[in-house]
């Protein structure tokens, strides 16, 4: 143990404040597991420190840490059994997401524990039809982390409280670690879905059998219940023969466009008060169309895949019709 408090020492001695502020915030214990350590856990189950930190605070954390088996890696701002949720984010909704999320107050601290697994509801994004949500499974063990590392994760979803099941495809999943993985759900462009019930996601592990593409599907290994916050505006673009579209940080969405669209062609480009302009890469498309009295329309939902500022978009353009910002 003395390696790890010498370890601690000389980690502690590299961050400034705020760095250790994040590195600590990282260190959870359960209420029922914190040790009696004179105010040294802040009621949530985290270690609260400071940078005057002294040498008994150190081995006391220092025998918190081997007890849990935790890591210390130098130069980094995290010691943590678990992922590094805000690098998540960023990876998952671009590089400027910490802003617009918190603009929003869309980052949230809904938990769901189960045997192996931790879940966690990472973001909350809804305006209007529009929700995207992202959750993160992280195994609490060596059972739980294998069986992610060898798993398909499937979701099942269902109005909470309930189980009425909701037609979706899924969320797309992406691995940024070892024994966890990350999923984003989009439900925009969903039919009949009422996202104000709320909803419950069932997680069903899959392996694949012998050489050929079969797979097993297992129990349940956790779920979880989300419901939109209805924290993201959104503004009201026209194009000249009165076609609405409306432009929120999450994407767009355009019904009644007067011709049919191919994915490709359902370029968004946005000019800014200061005359620059952004093209936006799809993270999610749904492109219906009808045609009445040899008339085409098309019904349109477009999520970015990245998060974007459009607080002063003044013009938006989708495969080539140009939409102008209405005034409130």
């Amino acid at each position: 143990m003395e390696d790890i408090e010498r370890e601690l020492e000389r980690l502690f001695d590299t961050l400034d404040e705020r760095e250790l502020d994040e590195l600590v915030d990282d260190i959870t214990i359960e209420p029922d597991k914190q040790p009696d350590l004179d105010g040294l856990f802040d009621g949530k189950g985290h270690i609260k420190m400071k940078k005057n930190i002294s040498r008994k605070s150190i081995a006391i954390i220092a025998a918190t840490v081997a007890t849990l088996g935790i890591t210390v890696t130098a130069g980094a701002a995290a010691i943590s059994n678990y992922a590094d949720h805000k690098q998540i984010i960023e990876k998952t909704y671009g590089s400027s997401a910490e802003e617009i999320l918190s603009k929003h107050g869309a980052v949230t601290d809904n938990t769901a524990a189960a045997e192996h697994i931790k879940i966690s509801q990472l973001t909350s994004l809804s305006a209007g039809d529009m929700y995207d949500t992202t959750v993160i499974l992280e195994g609490t063990d060596d059972t739980g982390r294998e069986l992610i590392n060898s798993s398909n994760i499937y979701t099942e979803v269902f109005y909470a409280g309930t189980e009425t099941p909701v037609k979706y495809d899924g969320g797309e999943g992406y691995t940024y670690g070892e024994g966890c993985t990350t999923i984003r759900y989009d439900f925009s462009g969903i039919e009949e879905l009422d996202t104000n019930k709320g909803l419950t996601l069932k997680f069903i592990p899959a392996k694949r059998v012998g050489d050929n593409e079969n797979e097993v599907m297992g129990e349940p290994i956790g779920e979880i219940t989300v419901k939109p916050a209805d924290n993201v505006s959104a503004k009201l673009f026209k194009s000249a023969d009165g076609c609405e579209l409306t432009l929120s940080d999450m994407g767009v969405i355009c019904k009644g466009f007067g011709k049919e669209l191919d994915f490709e062609d359902a370029n968004i480009t946005v000019t800014y008060s200061d005359g620059s302009t952004r093209e936006f890469e799809h993270g999610y498309c749904d492109l219906g169309y009808s045609m009445e009295d040899g008339k085409t329309e098309s019904d349109i939902t477009i999520v970015f895949k990245e998060l974007a500022d459009t607080e002063n978009v003044t013009d938006v353009t989708l495969a080539g019709v140009e939409f102008t910002a209405q005034q409130k």
